[in-house]
């Protein structure tokens, strides 16, 4: 399978409960601020977030119901869209 670019997968900053750290596809062995992605080129940092993003599984199981879930998110939306210390 090829690799996508960054740019084709929209790559950018992703939020706590959505991140490459908690994807399926991200890999990072070694003590550097970048890992890898399976399925996207270049370094990834694991605070980015794509359109391929594919969460892992929770073996103690998903405490928050898709109604946290959401208000959660436009936490983070407000928050980015008036941006720090305002």
């Amino acid at each position: 399978m090829n690799k996508r670019s960054q740019k084709a997968v929209n790559y950018r900053l992703g939020d706590p409960m959505r991140q490459c750290s908690c994807c399926q596809m991200y890999r990072k062995t070694q003590q550097d601020q970048f890992g890898t992605c399976t399925e996207v080129t270049g370094k990834i940092t694991a605070y980015g977030v794509c359109n391929r993003f594919s969460a892992l599984n929770n073996p103690w199981g998903n405490r928050l119901t898709n109604q946290t879930r959401a208000m959660l998110a436009r936490c983070y939306a407000y928050a980015r869209s008036v941006g720090p210390g305002r």
